[in-house]
């Protein structure tokens, strides 16, 4: 989905294939479902955030608990995601985080989303994603 917007994506098959891309490359992005092989999103989430500040991190997620709503309220975590979800809800979920997608670089943000100098932008559309379950 994210390659079809103009994303440079690099699919990893759980958390230790994603350690290990995250070791070797920086991501502007990083889009996980919570439960993935190895380790859940949201601890790949606190790994990712303790390095790398500026990734941001969207989590895939399809049923809420006690246990979720405290990840939600940690904070390691940029955004969440419920499945299951349109094209549509990722967009408009990327323009929210002001993370444009590069095909769609020229087009206007909605006027709802500030913009500032300091809006964390992708570099070169770099993300990273981690497949869970299949439903």
């Amino acid at each position: 989905m994210l390659a079809a917007l103009g994303y440079r994506v690099e699919p990893a098959c759980g958390a230790l294939a994603a350690l290990h891309l995250l070791r070797k490359s920086i991501y502007d992005l990083v889009v996980t479902d919570l439960k993935i092989a190895h380790m859940d999103g949201f601890s790949l989430s606190a790994w990712v955030k303790s390095r790398f500040e500026d990734t941001r991190v969207i989590v895939m997620i399809d049923l809420v608990s006690a246990e979720v709503d405290l990840y939600m309220r940690a904070g390691v975590v940029d955004r969440w995601l419920f499945k299951p979800f349109r094209t549509e809800d990722l967009v408009a979920l990327l323009r929210e985080m002001i993370l444009v997608p590069p095909c769609m670089s020229g087009t206007s943000i909605p006027s709802t989303t500030p913009r500032s100098t300091d809006a964390p932008h992708l570099r070169d559309g770099h993300g990273l994603l981690t497949n869970g379950p299949i439903r």
